[in-house]
């Protein structure tokens, strides 16, 4: 590929600025004050990709250079974004980046899925944190309180998008009802919520291709057949790409007949399609958004900015009072704890484990902590705090 990643990306990234915010960061300077305490936040960068849409060939090539520049940091791979964080990367080729409390507030937005195509996209909070796994330690500090911001907001604006009204939107983009049939191509997370979607819509029939038929999602009313048989199926009015992730693509040179294309998944699905066919893509999605909901992203952006500095203030006195540093301690018990019941418990919902985890540990910590702040004995305290100190080289 001749083109450079950055030049394919211009558009992408004029587009990202306006529904980021990254290139309006006066809205959350007076806020910054109020943590530039931080000496780790003002070391903290972050540059991005948008590869929602991008081609294999551009994956291939951003996977290497944010590979190189996160060596020391995050890597955050999702759907529609590929960003590294750290305090020492080198981000200088990514056509997006962020510093500073701009660089974290910008993490807790996509953790919150305020720059998903689904507003409150719930998979992306699993994506951060497993990204957050591999960071190192005094990144991985921040990290949590950008992730804790996320989750503040998803609760207290119960944001929790589901993926299939992906589907919803590409139909109202095309100016299609739901009707006749449906082919979604891949049987992931993706492909499940969109087949699902297109049932509860009122499809004619929804059709499902997957690689082993006898691993497809069950969803009532859906056929399931296999990916390979595809060129042989008769005409549908709608044709979802949803196959393949990563760098790695699943080329269709032979597809059914269709009259809208809806290429959602990362790299494209759709090489080359006839000249009458109509393509949708997650760029699409973007920037065809109403600007009613392109005013709540903002709204709610402003809002999880001051439930960011907020918890980064808290963060800087917890560090400095025993009372606190007991909280640190404790806290950090419980996110082990949580992880391990996250790898021992697939099927519990992370957002679960961390609720009843959370309320646990307040419900046991929260007299205690009362009590020594009342009995003004800092030096107790802080014999008490040390009681709980994790060794960060130790696993449970």
């Amino acid at each position: 590929m001749k083109s450079s990643p950055s030049s394919d990306n211009a558009s992408a990234a004029a587009l990202l600025e306006r529904q980021n915010g990254a290139s309006a960061p006066a809205t959350r300077r007076p806020l910054e004050r109020t943590v530039a305490d931080s000496g780790a936040l003002d070391q903290l960068s972050a540059g991005g990709w948008f590869v929602a849409s991008a081609s294999p060939g551009e994956l291939v090539e951003i996977g290497a250079m944010a590979r190189s520049a996160a060596e020391q940091g995050l890597l955050l791979r999702t759907c529609q974004r590929v960003e590294v964080y750290g305090f020492a990367a080198d981000t200088a080729e990514a056509p997006l980046r962020w510093h500073g409390f701009d660089a974290l507030l910008h993490l807790a937005e996509v953790a919150a899925g305020l720059h998903s195509a689904v507003l409150g996209e719930r998979q992306v909070l699993g994506q951060v944190r497993n990204a957050l796994a591999s960071s190192p330690p005094a990144l991985r500090q921040l990290v949590d309180v950008a992730l804790a911001s996320a989750r503040e907001l998803r609760r207290e604006e119960r944001l929790s998008g589901d993926t299939g009204s992906l589907l919803s939107q590409g139909l109202a983009l095309a100016g299609v009802e739901p009707r006749g049939r449906i082919l979604v191509l891949g049987g992931g997370v993706l492909g499940a919520a969109i087949a699902r979607a297109a049932a509860a819509l009122g499809f004619d029939e929804t059709v499902i291709a997957v690689r082993v038929p006898s691993r497809a999602p069950d969803i009532a009313g859906v056929r399931v057949v296999p990916l390979a048989d595809v060129a042989r199926l008769e005409p549908f009015a709608v044709i979802a790409g949803c196959a393949g992730s990563g760098d790695t693509a699943i080329a269709f040179p032979e597809l059914p007949e269709g009259e809208v294309f809806l290429d959602l998944a990362t790299p494209l699905n759709f090489n080359t399609l006839p000249a009458s066919a109509r393509r949708i893509t997650i760029a699409d999605l973007l920037a065809g958004e109403d600007p009613e909901h392109a005013a709540r992203r903002g709204d709610l952006r402003l809002t999880l900015s001051g439930i960011l500095a907020r918890r980064l203030d808290d963060a800087g006195h917890t560090q400095r009072s025993p009372i606190g540093q007991l909280r640190l301690q404790v806290e950090r018990q419980r996110a082990r704890e949580a992880e391990r019941i996250r790898r021992l418990h697939p099927e519990i919902a992370p957002d679960t484990v961390d609720v009843i985890t959370h309320a646990i540990v307040n419900r046991l910590f929260h007299n205690p902590s009362q009590r020594l702040k009342s009995a003004d004995d800092h030096d107790f305290s802080r014999r008490v705090a040390a009681l709980f100190a994790v060794d960060d080289g130790t696993h449970s």
